[in-house]
């Protein structure tokens, strides 16, 4: 799974004007040009893991899978972060 969101705020005067026209369309097409770019963040987050180990690599993996329902799972990552670094904000509040 894909977690698409890259370039898509409204300070961008394209996507200002797509949310005016209720412009649909227009971010399935962006979302799909983001996935041909390389939006992967799960998959990175797994690599970033198994390169470097770190609180912030945990959490960034328990976040990725909370965002997609998948809360079960990240609770462990969540975890695992907190036992690095207990203070580590992001894993704190996923958990």
């Amino acid at each position: 799974m894909y977690i698409i969101g890259e370039n898509i705020h409204i300070i961008s005067p394209k996507v200002k004007e797509a949310i005016a026209a209720r412009d649909g369309a227009f971010f399935v097409d962006l979302a799909r040009k983001q996935v041909q770019n390389g939006a992967k963040a799960l998959e990175w987050a797994r690599k970033s893991l198994a390169t470097a180990p770190s609180a912030a690599a945990y959490a960034l993996q328990g976040e990725i899978l909370a965002a997609q329902g998948q809360c079960a799972a990240a609770l462990p990552l969540f975890d695992a972060a907190l036992k690095l670094d207990p203070d580590d904000a992001a894993a704190r509040q996923g958990r």
